[in-house]
């Protein structure tokens, strides 16, 4: 992680992205990343797993509004204003089961009846195969790394 950290900051200062969603981040990294971010970003943990990881949204402040935060298991939530176009919309963050197929596809059905509820959303997660739209189409993604 130490040798990590700077490599991180240095891509997310040269790519600049407006939203950043993490996956598997213990809470001392989540701290040492907002805390190198914090001029310019706001961060929302999310959903939590076992291990006290999070699945957490980074979002630029000068960017957007906070309007609300929450967690539906599994998924994290952030309700935002762009600033610029003043357009209300929410990001998804989650993070699928690798290994229970089962499970898995149950949080996909879950995260599509969550979804339904939103009307303009972005989600992001590590997909292994997971149902994701509201047409009910199955992708095979697999993000490593999502920065929009």
């Amino acid at each position: 992680w130490p040798n990590r950290l700077p490599r991180i900051i240095e891509l997310i200062k040269e790519m600049q992205p407006d939203i950043i969603n993490t996956q598997e981040l213990y809470p001392d990294q989540a701290r040492q990343i907002s805390e190198l971010l914090s001029d310019d970003f706001s961060f929302f943990s999310g959903q939590k797993d076992e291990d006290g990881e999070s699945y957490g949204i980074f979002y630029r402040k000068n960017r957007f509004e906070l309007i609300s935060c929450g967690v539906i298991y599994p998924v994290s939530i952030i309700q935002l204003k762009d600033v610029k176009t003043n357009k209300i919309f929410s990001v998804f963050n989650t993070h699928m089961p690798l290994s229970n197929i089962e499970k898995r596809e149950l949080h996909a059905h879950k995260i599509v009846q969550i979804i339904e509820g939103f009307a303009t959303e972005m989600l992001r997660s590590d997909f292994i195969s997971i149902l994701i739209t509201k047409m009910s189409f199955l992708y095979h993604f697999k993000f490593t790394f999502s920065i929009s």
